[in-house]
């Protein structure tokens, strides 16, 4: 174990591992080296211990990522529970076998439908001021926020993450007291902005899906 420790140090360079993976690879390859003499394997030693490091970088930064959207949606939880995010508002669920999907492509707006297997609970989320929410929330308790690129990259690689569409209308929420905005005339209010599209049932949320008071 102290000979392929030194040598997984090696070829990782600068190269920060957790622990835990660092020890799991570890043990594999080190029943590797300790048979690697007797019995004749089909690969060399060489090869299998730069694929493992190879491997072992590839599963930290899977694990950082999912760390990274456990502790955003964590806070998108918080974020609801604390009606500073809106139902209708700020996100919206519904229950739906299809997507219709509003996109822009080559200067044209066009329309498709993304069919699902079976109906299912679909979360609809407005990503500008979620983000900036998740941001200002993060710096209140300390942490450092994600990028906002990188938070929309690991969304959209995500198992729960379906599609984003444009032109998606939300009611306007007085961030105060939580009601649909009018204006003068005496009519509600409504933003038109971008969606991400998700399968709630894979996503660590509780959401009550009753529509804030008129």
């Amino acid at each position: 174990m102290d000979k392929v420790s030194d040598q997984f140090r090696e070829l990782l360079g600068t190269t920060a591992i957790e622990t835990r993976i660092f020890n799991n690879w570890l043990t594999i390859a080190s029943a590797y080296t300790t048979v690697a003499n007797m019995i004749e394997l089909p690969f060399k030693y060489n090869e299998i211990i730069q694929l493992f490091v190879s491997m072992m970088i590839t599963q930290n930064k899977e694990t950082a990522r999912n760390d990274d959207l456990g502790v955003f949606w964590k806070t998108v939880q918080y974020l609801i529970s604390s009606n500073i995010l809106f139902q209708e508002g700020d996100y919206r669920v519904v229950y739906a076998d299809k997507i219709t999907r509003t996109f822009k492509e080559n200067g044209e707006w066009h329309r498709s439908d993304i069919i699902l297997p079976k109906p299912q609970n679909i979360l609809y989320l407005s990503v500008s001021r979620v983000f900036g929410l998740y941001k200002t929330q993060a710096l209140r308790e300390g942490d450092k926020p994600l990028p906002v690129a990188t938070v929309e990259y690991y969304l959209k690689n995500s198992p729960a993450y379906i599609c984003d569409t444009k032109k998606v209308s939300f009611k306007k929420i007085d961030a105060k007291s939580g009601m649909q905005e009018y204006d003068e005339n005496g009519t509600k209010k409504f933003t038109s902005t971008t969606a991400f599209v998700f399968y709630l049932d894979k996503l660590n949320l509780s959401i009550d899906n009753a529509e804030p008071d008129e």
